[in-house]
C-alpha cells in the first residue's frame, strides 16, 4: 500500500510539472473569441474596419501595424459621419472579451491612414477618450449603431466603472508603433469601452475617428491557482484519502 501512495504521488507530481502553465503577468491575453461593438459600423469594406479588427490581432500583422497595407485591419467610424455632428457619447468602440479576465495593462496603436490627414496620418485618430469597464456581473448593455445610421448612438455609461480619462498619442508615420500603453491599477473586466471625446484633426476629418489595435496584457487582479497549484492541492487531497484508506484496513 505504501508504494501505491507512492506511485500516486508521484504520477500526480509529474502532471503538476507539466501541466499547461497559466499565462504569466505581463502576457498578452489571447483574443480568440472575442466579440466587439461600436457606435457606428463600416459599411463599404465588408469585414474591414469593423470594430472586431481593434481586438484580434489582425492589426498587429506584417510591418504595419495600424496603417498602409494594413488600414483595413483597423476600426474606423463608418463614412459620411464627417459632414454629421460629433455629440455626446457618440463615438465609442466597446470588446465583450468573453468572460472575466485580470488586466494590467492596455496597449494601443492609435488610427494611422497614410494620405489623409497630415503627413503622419494621424489624424483621424483618437485623442482625448475615457475607458470604461464591466465583469460578467454586468451585461455590457449598450445602443448599438447600424449601418444605416451614419450618427450612431451614444454610449450610456449607467452600470459601467469608469478606469480613466486620458489622451492618446498621435500616430506617427511609423505605424509600426505602440502610441500608447496604458497602465492603470489592475482590474478584472469582461466588457472594456473607449468612449471617443475628439479625435486629432485640423481639417475636414474632425467627426471621423479610429482606432486600430487594442491589446490587453495579463494582471494581477482575480488570478486563478495555476494549474500546477490545483493539482498539488487535488493530489494532497488524494493522499489523504489513500491514508485513511489504509489506516482503516489496518
Amino acid at each position: 500500500m505504501k508504494h501505491t501512495l507512492a506511485a500516486v504521488l508521484a504520477v500526480g507530481l509529474m502532471l503538476a510539472l507539466t501541466g499547461a502553465a497559466q499565462a504569466a503577468v505581463g502576457d498578452p491575453i489571447d483574443p480568440a473569441g472575442f466579440t466587439a461593438d461600436a457606435d457606428s459600423l463600416y459599411p463599404w469594406d465588408g469585414p474591414a474596419r469593423t470594430p472586431i479588427a481593434a481586438f484580434n490581432g489582425s492589426g498587429l500583422s506584417g510591418t504595419n501595424h495600424s496603417g498602409g497595407d494594413n488600414i483595413s485591419n483597423s476600426w474606423f467610424t463608418q463614412t459620411g459621419v464627417g459632414s454629421e455632428p460629433w455629440t455626446a457619447g457618440q463615438r465609442w468602440l466597446m470588446v465583450n472579451m468573453g468572460a472575466d479576465y485580470a488586466i494590467g495593462q492596455l496597449q494601443i496603436w492609435n488610427y494611422n491612414e497614410p494620405g489623409w490627414g497630415g503627413p503622419d496620418g494621424g489624424d483621424r485618430g483618437a485623442k482625448d477618450v475615457s475607458i470604461w469597464y464591466q465583469t460578467s456581473a454586468g451585461t455590457g448593455a449598450i445602443p448599438v449603431g447600424s449601418g444605416g445610421d451614419s450618427q450612431g448612438q451614444a454610449f450610456v455609461s449607467t452600470g459601467w466603472t469608469l478606469l480613466g480619462d486620458y489622451t492618446l498619442s498621435k500616430a506617427t508615420s511609423d505605424p509600426t508603433g505602440i502610441t500608447d500603453a496604458l497602465d492603470p491599477a489592475d482590474f478584472q473586466a469582461r466588457y472594456v469601452l473607449i468612449e471617443i471625446h475628439t479625435n486629432y484633426a485640423t481639417n475636414g476629418n474632425a467627426n471621423e475617428t479610429g482606432i486600430g489595435e487594442v491589446r490587453f496584457l495579463e494582471g494581477a487582479v482575480g488570478d486563478v491557482p495555476e494549474p500546477a497549484t490545483m493539482s498539488l492541492l487535488a493530489i494532497g487531497g488524494a493522499a489523504a484519502l489513500i491514508r485513511r484508506r489504509i489506516h482503516a484496513a489496518s
